[in-house]
């Protein structure tokens, strides 16, 4: 066995990878569309909000958009991640609006602060989750961009 001269690089990694394939997702027609995808394929997905839209929609906004896609297709599995980038107040608010995961690039102090917030409140703070993910930004047909990935990626969990 080779020994692990990384060790920090190997766990983000491992962390960053686990849990279900992410699609990041910039409006409800991706995230209907990926969760359209995800219902047919029978697997659970991550629904990641574009980097920093925390900034640009909003939780209440995120949420929503969450809410209607879930509506369409009841049967899909998702775990649903708001990007909030480097702003730690844009964290908080996510948080006190009740999204159920954000991701923030912040220093170790500040995610350790955030994430026993997010933890009391029953929101969990996530990894980097963008490594190997599929970005819709420029999907035209989201569902079956989404469908064709999904049958690509070997399963992670």
């Amino acid at each position: 066995m080779i020994p692990d001269r990384y060790p920090a690089l190997t766990k983000f990694l491992e962390d960053a990878l686990a849990g279900p394939p992410t699609i990041i997702i910039h409006n409800l027609a991706h995230a209907t569309g990926a969760l359209a995808a995800a219902e047919a394929a029978g697997t659970a997905v991550r629904l990641l909000s574009a980097p920093g839209a925390a900034a640009h929609g909003g939780a209440a906004w995120f949420k929503e958009v969450v809410a209607a896609a879930r509506a369409r297709h009841p049967g899909a599995e998702a775990e649903t991640v708001l990007d909030c980038g480097a702003e730690p107040g844009l964290a908080l608010g996510a948080i006190r609006a009740g999204v159920e995961a954000i991701r923030i690039k912040a220093r170790p102090t500040v995610r350790a602060r955030i994430a026993a917030m997010a933890s009391a409140a029953g929101c969990r703070l996530v990894t980097d989750t963008r490594i190997g993910a599929l970005d819709l930004l420029d999907a035209r047909d989201p569902q079956m961009k989404v469908g064709a990935w999904l049958r690509a990626v070997p399963r992670r969990h």
